[in-house]
C-alpha cells in the first residue's frame, strides 16, 4: 500500500527500480526533542510537557489519534509498555469501555524502517470497537512510546495517516 507523501521504490517487471511518491495529501514536518517525522497536514498537532516528558499528539476529525511520548531517560521498554497499557485500559473503562477476556494481544509495526513488537488493546465503547496499539523504543539515551488509537470503522482512513508518520520517522 502506498502512503501519501512518502517516496517508495517499486520494481518493474523488467527488474528496474522506480521511485514513486503519491501526491494528493499535503504533509508537514516535525523536528523537536531529537525526533523528526512528516505528518498529514489535515491532522492537528498538539505539544505538551509534563514531568520532563514531551508529548506530541496528532489528531484527526475522526477517531484517528497518534501520541508520541519522549521520556528524558532510558526506561525498560517492556515495563513502560505495561504501564501504558494499564493507564489506557483504566481511562477507557472510566468512559464505559467493555473488554473481552482476550482484549490484549501482541502486535507489530514498522517505525522508521525498524519493526517493533507492541501490544494492542481491544475495547468496545458504545457501538464502536476501538483498537489501541502501544510500542516503545530506546533512542539516543531516551525512551519513546508510540500509541496508535482508532475506531475500527476508521481503520482505512487511519492506516495511511499512520504510514506517513512511521515511514518518515527518524
Amino acid at each position: 500500500m502506498f502512503a501519501q507523501g512518502v517516496e517508495q521504490e517499486i520494481i518493474l517487471k523488467n527488474g528496474h527500480p522506480v521511485l514513486v511518491s503519491v501526491k494528493g495529501v499535503k504533509t508537514r514536518e516535525f523536528h523537536e526533542h531529537g525526533i523528526s517525522f512528516s505528518y498529514p497536514s489535515e491532522m492537528k498537532i498538539g505539544k505538551e510537557s509534563f514531568y520532563g516528558i514531551k508529548q506530541i499528539t496528532l489528531e484527526s476529525t475522526d477517531s484517528t489519534l497518534l501520541m508520541i511520548q519522549v521520556f528524558p531517560v532510558e526506561i525498560p521498554s517492556a515495563e513502560l509498555q505495561r504501564d501504558l497499557l494499564v493507564e489506557f485500559r483504566e481511562a477507557f473503562a472510566n468512559l464505559g469501555a467493555k473488554y473481552s477476556e482476550k482484549s490484549t494481544a501482541p502486535c507489530k509495526r514498522s517505525i522508521g524502517s525498524v519493526e517493533y513488537q507492541g501490544i494492542e488493546l481491544l475495547s468496545a465503547l458504545g457501538d464502536l470497537a476501538y483498537k489501541i496499539e502501544i510500542y516503545t523504543m530506546q533512542k539516543s539515551g531516551k525512551t519513546l512510546a508510540f500509541v496508535f488509537q482508532y475506531a475500527e470503522e476508521d481503520k482505512e482512513k487511519a492506516t495511511p495517516r499512520y504510514e506517513v508518520v512511521t515511514k518518515s520517522f527518524k
